[in-house]
């Protein structure tokens, strides 16, 4: 998003926004528009020519903790136990998929 071009601040703003609610885990910080003049045209500029502004978005993505550590909780582990103590009659892989149809 960076690199994207916008006519003005509020339309930077927007995707912004919108990107930032589709991010469970993050947030942005540091929201900068960034300002600058850009000529149209690929031959050098008029000494009388005026630039067309373009806006660029930049910002810090942070960490939200809170969901992160709630995600993680919930992630878990669990053990399977099992009476095979041969490694090569029942893998763990094997085993896992002998357990789930249970």
């Amino acid at each position: 998003m960076c690199q994207q071009e916008f006519a003005c601040g509020e339309d930077a703003f927007n995707p912004a926004k919108l990107l930032e609610t589709q991010l469970p885990f993050h947030q942005l910080a540091n929201i900068e528009v960034i300002l600058y003049g850009q000529h149209q045209g690929r031959v050098r500029p008029r000494k009388n020519s005026q630039p067309t502004l373009i806006c660029h978005i930049q910002a810090e993505f942070v960490r939200k903790e809170t969901p992160i550590t709630i995600a993680k909780e919930q992630a878990g582990s669990f053990i399977l136990a099992t009476n095979v103590v041969d490694a090569d009659k029942l893998s763990n892989e094997e085993l896992l998929r002998e357990y789930k149809p249970q």
